[in-house]
C-alpha cells in the first residue's frame, strides 16, 4: 500500500482508525509506515492509531538521508480481527 488518506470531511469520526487497524489485522506481518517529516498531522495520527492498536510497542526511526521518520512494530503474534 502506498497511500492511506481520509477525507477531510471524515476526519476525527473514528474512521481512519477503524480502516488501519482492520488492515492490521487482515495482513499480519512486520510493518513499516513512513512519513513526510513535514506532515506533522500524518505523524501524530500514526502514533496515535499504532500505539492504540500495539499498547505503544512501536519503534520509531528517521531516514538518515531525508530525515523522514517510519514507524516500526509487528502484527504478527496479535489475534485482534473482530468480527
Amino acid at each position: 500500500m502506498t497511500e492511506f488518506f481520509v477525507m477531510q470531511k471524515y476526519r476525527r469520526s473514528g474512521v481512519g482508525t477503524w480502516a488501519a487497524h482492520r488492515l492490521f489485522d487482515m495482513f499480519p506481518c512486520d510493518w513499516k509506515i513512513s512519513q513526510i517529516r513535514a506532515n506533522t498531522p500524518a505523524r501524530n495520527f500514526r502514533h496515535r492509531v499504532i500505539g492504540s492498536y500495539t499498547g505503544d510497542e512501536f519503534k520509531e526511526r528517521f531516514n538518515s538521508r531525508k530525515g523522514n521518520p517510519s514507524q516500526y512494530f509487528s502484527t504478527l503474534n496479535t489475534n485482534r480481527i473482530k468480527k
